[in-house]
């Protein structure tokens, strides 16, 4: 599926016509090789975002010992032969992620780590698909004079 998105976006590009949908500022960004900052997580997960802001912010030692952090990161996965099931999987940010508890001295490196898996590590195989796609219908060169607004304006047009 993402490499025909990936194509479908490029073909959007190359035939200069408007998609229906809006895509997110990390994958714009991604798309031109931009480098993505803390605060485009927002546009992924405000929720996740507003979070992160406060820890960010916070110092108090016993207030972020209290919330009983450590280097991993918990996803769900969709059991596919067993309907309506899911499997929880902790996820190690850094080797031996399980073991290290966010302190307030650490914090900073768990936020970067953190970030780093939402934006990139989660989606590294997606994005391979997508922009290899889209790279073989638009070279990426291409792409380069663009910065993310105009290359949004490109594929959705202004805003109603």
């Amino acid at each position: 599926y993402y490499s025909l998105v990936g194509r479908v976006v490029g073909k959007a590009l190359f035939e200069e016509q408007l998609l229906p949908v809006h895509l997110t500022l990390p994958l714009l960004k991604h798309i031109l090789g931009v480098p993505i900052s803390f605060s485009d997580l927002q546009f992924l997960d405000d929720e996740l975002y507003q979070s992160l802001v406060w820890l960010k912010r916070c110092t108090s030692a016993a207030d972020v010992e209290a919330l009983a952090l450590d280097f991993t990161v918990t996803r769900t996965i969709p059991r596919q032969a067993l309907k309506g099931h899911r499997e929880v999987e902790s996820i190690p940010l850094a080797p031996g992620g399980d073991c290290i508890s966010v302190t307030l001295v650490n914090k900073a490196a768990y936020l970067d780590l953190l970030f780093q898996y939402h934006i990139l590590d989660s989606v590294s195989y997606q994005l391979l698909l997508l922009l290899g796609a889209l790279y073989s219908v638009v070279p990426e060169e291409l792409l380069k004079v663009f910065d993310y607004k105009e290359l949004e304006l490109l594929l959705c047009g202004m805003n109603d």
